[in-house]
């Protein structure tokens, strides 16, 4: 798993992101890609656009910005998998947006 850098990016550098309540979730986040690409990493904090997923750099390929896939996530003992996109690459890893039914 990724070490997040103490100077690396987050939602408070976004300033479209910056009005919307920030909750921390300091985690591992797995997603899989609609391609069957499976990314695992770290987040910090989430909002309810999406978060911030710190990866290894090795996994890092242009083109990932824009696939879809999954955000699996277990809670109290249920696993859910909620639709999401990449919606931009960093040097350090990908911000996920969630995706509702307009999308």
């Amino acid at each position: 798993m990724p070490t997040i850098p103490q100077n690396a990016p987050d939602a408070t550098d976004h300033p479209e992101w910056r009005r919307l309540i920030r909750s921390r979730y300091d985690k591992e986040i797995v997603l899989r890609l609609e391609d069957g690409t499976v990314l695992a990493g770290q987040a910090r904090d989430m909002n309810a656009r999406g978060f911030f997923l710190f990866i290894d750099s090795a996994a890092l390929n242009a083109r990932l910005e824009g696939m879809t896939g999954t955000f699996l996530e277990d809670l109290q003992g249920e696993r859910i998998a909620i639709p999401c996109r990449i919606a931009r690459l960093t040097a350090t890893g990908v911000g996920v947006r969630f995706l509702d039914e307009e999308d």
